[in-house]
């Protein structure tokens, strides 16, 4: 497990602020620089401080790549990506269709602090209105060692619903002496996001009794 760093965190989300005020008169621009940017034919190459912005995230790379034709954008190594000034996501490589808003992130660390929750999976694919992901980790604990977390091979959040939903899911505890220990089985299970108050499950904790 790797946390985003809280100093990255907190320059992105500035700087997000920042450009989203700026970009409000046109929304659907999406920004493209770097150091040195080298392109032939369809394809430009960018190294040296990537930066990508829209009104909806904002990404850094130190090395990407950029498909004019089909516009696609891919970023390798150090990628850290801020959407909606919440959700941070660290990975190795990630896709942006520039025309769909979609973003495919491989083996990526996500944390929404304003859900307090984290997830850990081999593949993200987010877009405006639902993020899914593959075998993947969910916790709101802390990261090096949480109370729970739960497997899973499939999950999809829902954006607008604020709903997230597991599949083959298994619970795990952080018992005394024995530490991370699966507890439960879980064909399928889903909890809310949404801090008001709502029907549904909450999102699990996790105690101990004499």
């Amino acid at each position: 497990m790797y946390p985003v760093d809280n100093h990255a965190y907190m320059l992105l989300a500035l700087f997000f602020g920042i450009l989203e005020a700026n970009m409000l008169k046109n929304p659907q621009s999406v920004e493209f620089i770097a150091n040195e940017v080298h392109k032939v034919g369809d394809l430009s190459t960018a190294s040296g401080d990537v930066l990508v912005y829209s009104q909806s995230y904002l990404v850094t790379a130190p090395r990407a790549t950029y498909h004019h034709k089909n516009e696609i954008i891919e970023l390798f190594d150090d990628v850290n990506i801020l959407q909606n000034n919440a959700e941070a996501t660290h990975s190795k490589y990630a896709k942006i269709n520039v025309k769909t808003n979609e973003i495919i992130t491989d083996t990526a660390f996500l944390m929404d602090q304003s859900k307090e929750l984290w997830l850990q999976s081999e593949q993200i694919c987010s877009n405006d209105d639902r993020i899914d992901l593959n075998k993947s980790i969910v916790s709101s604990c802390n990261v090096k060692d949480p109370d729970w977390h739960i497997e899973y091979e499939k999950g999809v959040y829902d954006k607008k619903g604020k709903y997230l939903s597991l599949y083959n899911s298994v619970f795990y505890g952080n018992l005394p002496l024995f530490g991370q220990t699966p507890l439960m089985y879980l064909p399928y299970f889903g909890f809310s996001t949404d801090k008001t108050r709502r029907t549904g499950f909450l999102v699990p904790s996790i105690g101990y009794s004499k």
